[in-house]
Protein backbone atom coordinates (compact mmCIF):
# COMPACT_ATOMS: atom_id res chain seq x y z
CA UNK A 1 0.00 0.00 0.00
CA UNK A 2 1.48 3.38 -1.22
CA UNK A 3 1.57 6.19 1.20
CA UNK A 4 -1.30 7.96 -1.06
CA UNK A 5 -3.23 4.98 -0.80
CA UNK A 6 -2.64 5.14 2.83
CA UNK A 7 -3.43 8.93 2.78
CA UNK A 8 -7.33 8.47 0.87
CA UNK A 9 -7.90 5.44 3.65
CA UNK A 10 -7.46 8.61 6.50
CA UNK A 11 -9.69 10.81 4.42
CA UNK A 12 -12.49 8.39 4.23
CA UNK A 13 -12.12 7.61 7.26
CA UNK A 14 -11.96 10.61 8.92
CA UNK A 15 -14.79 11.87 6.81
CA UNK A 16 -17.14 9.12 7.97
CA UNK A 17 -16.07 9.55 11.69
CA UNK A 18 -17.24 13.16 11.49
CA UNK A 19 -20.88 12.54 9.76
CA UNK A 20 -21.04 10.26 12.39
CA UNK A 21 -20.00 12.38 15.76
CA UNK A 22 -22.57 15.31 13.59
CA UNK A 23 -25.19 12.73 13.58
CA UNK A 24 -24.76 11.71 17.32
CA UNK A 25 -24.60 15.44 18.51
CA UNK A 26 -27.32 16.31 16.49
CA UNK A 27 -29.45 13.64 18.20
CA UNK A 28 -28.03 13.99 21.62
CA UNK A 29 -27.12 18.02 21.35
CA UNK A 30 -28.47 20.24 18.54
CA UNK A 31 -26.89 22.96 19.31
CA UNK A 32 -23.46 21.95 19.17
CA UNK A 33 -24.13 19.64 16.24
CA UNK A 34 -21.50 21.53 13.87
CA UNK A 35 -18.70 21.06 16.19
CA UNK A 36 -18.36 17.34 14.99
CA UNK A 37 -17.26 19.24 11.58
CA UNK A 38 -13.74 19.78 13.30
CA UNK A 39 -12.79 16.36 13.04
CA UNK A 40 -11.82 17.18 9.20
CA UNK A 41 -9.10 18.67 10.55
CA UNK A 42 -7.57 15.28 11.14
CA UNK A 43 -7.21 14.81 7.57
CA UNK A 44 -4.61 17.81 7.31
CA UNK A 45 -2.52 16.20 9.92
CA UNK A 46 -3.37 13.11 8.39
CA UNK A 47 -1.30 13.95 5.18
CA UNK A 48 1.76 15.18 7.16
CA UNK A 49 2.27 12.33 9.28
CA UNK A 50 1.26 9.01 6.63
CA UNK A 51 3.19 10.57 3.36
CA UNK A 52 6.18 11.26 5.78
CA UNK A 53 7.08 14.89 4.46
CA UNK A 54 7.84 15.99 0.94
CA UNK A 55 11.16 13.84 1.17
CA UNK A 56 9.17 9.96 1.99
CA UNK A 57 6.66 10.56 -0.44
CA UNK A 58 6.57 8.75 -3.93
CA UNK A 59 4.05 9.60 -6.18
CA UNK A 60 3.87 8.26 -9.84
CA UNK A 61 1.79 8.89 -12.32
CA UNK A 62 -0.96 6.51 -11.43
CA UNK A 63 -1.31 8.12 -8.39
CA UNK A 64 -1.83 11.82 -9.73
CA UNK A 65 -4.33 10.13 -12.06
CA UNK A 66 -5.99 8.68 -9.31
CA UNK A 67 -5.91 11.74 -6.73
CA UNK A 68 -6.70 14.18 -9.91
CA UNK A 69 -10.03 12.05 -10.85
CA UNK A 70 -11.31 11.75 -7.50
CA UNK A 71 -10.61 15.38 -6.81
CA UNK A 72 -12.95 16.41 -9.65
CA UNK A 73 -15.14 13.99 -8.96
CA UNK A 74 -15.43 14.84 -5.06
CA UNK A 75 -15.87 18.38 -5.87
CA UNK A 76 -18.39 18.13 -8.59
CA UNK A 77 -20.65 16.05 -6.28
CA UNK A 78 -19.94 19.28 -3.71
CA UNK A 79 -21.50 21.36 -6.10
CA UNK A 80 -24.09 19.60 -6.92
CA UNK A 81 -25.19 18.84 -3.67
CA UNK A 82 -24.42 22.60 -2.62
CA UNK A 83 -27.02 23.84 -5.88
CA UNK A 84 -29.64 21.82 -5.12
CA UNK A 85 -29.88 22.19 -1.74
CA UNK A 86 -30.05 26.02 -2.37
CA UNK A 87 -31.91 26.09 -5.20
CA UNK A 88 -34.59 23.70 -3.27
CA UNK A 89 -34.44 26.31 -0.36
CA UNK A 90 -35.03 28.92 -2.18
CA UNK A 91 -38.19 27.71 -4.90
CA UNK A 92 -39.76 26.26 -2.01
CA UNK A 93 -38.81 28.06 0.94
CA UNK A 94 -41.47 30.54 2.39
CA UNK A 95 -38.85 33.39 2.13
CA UNK A 96 -36.70 34.73 -0.68
CA UNK A 97 -33.84 34.68 1.56
CA UNK A 98 -31.92 31.84 3.25
CA UNK A 99 -31.13 31.37 6.84
CA UNK A 100 -27.35 32.16 7.73
CA UNK A 101 -27.51 28.80 9.93
CA UNK A 102 -28.64 26.72 6.84
CA UNK A 103 -25.91 28.49 4.61
CA UNK A 104 -23.44 26.99 7.26
CA UNK A 105 -24.97 23.67 7.91
CA UNK A 106 -25.15 23.28 4.14
CA UNK A 107 -21.40 24.41 3.42
CA UNK A 108 -19.85 22.16 6.06
CA UNK A 109 -21.83 19.22 4.64
CA UNK A 110 -20.72 20.07 1.04
CA UNK A 111 -17.18 19.86 2.00
CA UNK A 112 -17.98 16.52 4.31
CA UNK A 113 -19.28 15.16 1.00
CA UNK A 114 -16.28 15.89 -1.07
CA UNK A 115 -14.15 14.38 1.18
CA UNK A 116 -16.32 11.11 1.34
CA UNK A 117 -16.44 11.23 -1.94
CA UNK A 118 -13.13 12.13 -2.75
CA UNK A 119 -11.51 9.37 -0.30
CA UNK A 120 -14.10 6.51 -1.64
CA UNK A 121 -13.73 7.36 -5.33
CA UNK A 122 -9.68 6.59 -4.58
CA UNK A 123 -9.87 3.89 -2.74
CA UNK A 124 -11.97 2.25 -5.19
CA UNK A 125 -9.73 3.27 -7.74
CA UNK A 126 -6.67 1.89 -5.89
CA UNK A 127 -8.45 -1.30 -5.24
CA UNK A 128 -9.34 -2.10 -8.61
CA UNK A 129 -5.62 -1.83 -9.28
CA UNK A 130 -4.70 -3.99 -6.90
CA UNK A 131 -7.36 -6.38 -8.11
CA UNK A 132 -6.15 -6.56 -11.82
Amino acid sequence: MTSMEKACWWELGVSLLSLSVVLILLLVVPEVAPAGFAFLALIAFGRVFLTQGAKGRIIDERDQAIEIGARHTGVAVAMIVLICGLSVLVAFGDEPSVPKSTLVWMVWTAFTLSCLVKGLVAVVQYRADHAA
